[in-house]
């Protein structure tokens, strides 16, 4: 929660942001972006269509989408604190898919990562990749500039190029992990002691 509100801080500065609520209004017409900031529930048919109907008319989204949703179990669980880690559906998928886009089920694990100190040892943090200047596509604005950034839980994306073309949209891939990545899928579980390269 904290992060959206810094996000829509750090923004505003320079733009004029507004909340729309999709299940009771449309899209503004004037505005130019919409911005759908980490959703944990399925969007309805009618907002879906809302969000559609705003993209076929050339403006712009930006998707900040989460694949698994971690739940803290408490003493439930008998592992003691360890979240327990669900896949998220929001009914974007078949929108997004019909743009060219899937973003997959699983997190992106890297050799280039955070480390941390975790049972009294400095571990690596696989699943915090940390990209390096090499990783950014510098042909494009929004990263041409960056040195290094840190991709918490982060999934992959895969892009359906005939479906772009056919579109006649542009495509740019912005980031990519390094060479030493992996991928973690179906049982996803956070827990560093459990994963090695």
């Amino acid at each position: 929660p904290q992060g959206g509100a810094i996000l829509k801080q750090v923004l505003s500065d320079v733009y004029d942001i507004k909340d729309v609520n999709l299940t009771t209004d449309d899209i503004p017409a004037d505005l130019g972006l919409i911005i759908v900031n980490g959703p944990r529930k399925e969007f309805t048919e009618a907002e879906l269509f809302r969000i559609d109907q705003f993209l076929m008319k050339g403006k712009s989204a930006i998707f900040f989408l989460d694949s698994y949703n971690e739940i803290n179990m408490g003493q439930q669980n008998m592992f003691g604190r360890q979240p327990m880690v669900l896949p998220i559906r929001t009914g974007l998928e078949p929108l997004l898919a019909s743009y060219g886009i899937h973003l997959n089920k699983n997190i992106v694990l890297d050799t280039s990562c955070a480390k941390a100190p975790v049972g009294g040892a400095v571990r690596d943090i696989y699943y915090v990749p940390i990209i390096r200047k090499s990783g950014f596509n510098k042909d494009v604005s929004i990263t041409k500039y960056l040195k290094g950034a840190a991709f918490i839980k982060a999934s992959s994306v895969d892009v359906d190029r005939k479906k772009i073309e056919a579109l006649k949209l542009e495509r740019h891939d912005l980031v990519k992990s390094s060479d030493e990545s992996w991928q973690m899928a179906d049982q996803v579980n956070f827990n560093p002691f459990l994963m090695s390269p």
